[in-house]
């Protein structure tokens, strides 16, 4: 594994004003110290939605000796609004050494703007795009697909419902079925073709920084990566992907023949976390959990286990320390006390602000430092 990362919050607004952690440049640096000497990283992947929040970090971690990785997330924003932040940041990096920065021109961002999924908040677009998500797999589902892995899909496969159905339903079912499956796809071929004009359009902002370039993917975004340097994932390990983990990184490395790198992987301190990969924020929104700092900790490494088979190139934990909200309270009455269980830092905020590692901290060190 080339590059061995942390993804760092530097100041991340998932909604309109909310809270942000205040740090100094001090402080930073001792942070960044820990994850190179301590965590035994060669590299960090820096997420904020405020530009200068994110020139801040890049100047502290570059004299820390780490490769840094520059991750704009502009949430909440229209296209045209985050092409104009982007062409911002990009006037400012330019300032900068460019032989150990890698430029992301954007994360899961079909996700982070108002233009491709409804709701006015991320949270709300979330759930926007588990239904949307959920009818794409229905319709390779339905087209003859096994696997709902985005990179196992066959395109322009005959359309196979008539023959699936005819057997069992009615034949005015199986017109009802062709008719969802037409509208699916005419979903699908729309949101394609506007994430690929909206991608060329941040690539056309992104070559002036005259650097190397990557785009950290979401499994229902469909990436042209012969224009980029690195392929860049978020790819959690979950149930709905535990046997096909290892072969779909496998399959994206020697399908594009360029060097992969999972950029967001991690998991939640509380039982049965690792079942829900990135969604574990959202079961502990819903339902009681039980702590469980072992589960994280366990989960981060059958996830680095699976990326070293699929000869993964490098690799970023999400994250160092989740938002400031997410503060860990020892034995709390209920449950939701404790909200750094839903987090997924592998550190821990406590109520006197000082920070902790968990047990996710000391395992990744020891997966980090065998390389």
């Amino acid at each position: 594994m080339k590059i061995k990362g942390v993804v760092y919050d530097c100041g991340l607004e998932y909604w309109p004003g909310q809270k942000l952690r205040e740090i100094s440049e001090e402080q930073m640096k001792k942070e960044f110290e820990l994850i190179e000497k301590e965590l035994n990283c060669n590299a960090i992947a820096l997420q904020s939605s405020l530009n200068e929040r994110l020139i801040k970090g890049v100047k502290v971690a570059l004299e820390t000796g780490l490769e840094v990785w520059v991750v704009p997330r502009y949430f909440n924003k229209s296209i045209e609004e985050t092409l104009e932040l982007l062409k911002s940041l990009v006037k400012e990096l330019k300032n900068f050494e460019k032989e150990r920065l890698v430029l992301c021109v954007g994360d899961v961002i079909s996700l982070a703007v108002t233009d491709f999924f409804p709701g006015k908040l991320f949270c709300d677009r979330v759930r926007s795009l588990r239904i949307f998500t959920g009818l794409k797999s229905l319709y390779f589902q339905i087209m003859g697909e096994e696997s709902e892995d985005w990179y196992f899909r066959v395109k322009d496969k005959d359309f196979l419902l008539k023959n699936f159905f005819e057997s069992f339903v009615s034949k005015e079912k199986v017109k009802e079925m062709e008719w969802l499956a037409k509208a699916i796809e005419k979903e699908i071929k729309n949101f394609n073709q506007k994430f690929d004009e909206f991608m060329n359009k941040l690539l056309k902002v992104g070559r002036e920084f005259g650097g190397k370039l990557t785009y950290c993917a979401g499994d229902w975004e469909e990436v042209d990566w012969s224009q980029f340097d690195l392929i860049s994932l978020s790819y959690f390990l979950s149930c709905n992907n535990w046997f096909t983990y290892a072969p779909t990184l496998k399959m994206i490395k020697e399908k594009f023949g360029k060097p992969l790198v999972v950029m967001e992987f991690g998991g939640f301190a509380f039982r049965y976390s690792s079942m829900f990969g990135a969604n574990g924020w959202s079961i502990f929104d819903r339902f009681e959990v039980e702590r469980s700092e072992e589960e994280q900790a366990e989960h981060i490494e059958r996830q680095f286990k699976l990326m070293k088979k699929a000869g993964v190139d490098g690799c970023f934990c999400f994250t160092f320390l989740d938002v400031p909200e997410k503060v860990h309270v020892e034995n709390p009455s209920y449950y939701k006390e404790d909200l750094d269980m839903g987090g997924a830092g592998i550190m821990k905020l406590l109520p006197n602000n000082t920070l902790q590692p968990k047990k996710a901290f000391f395992k990744l060190k020891e997966l980090y430092s065998q390389e």
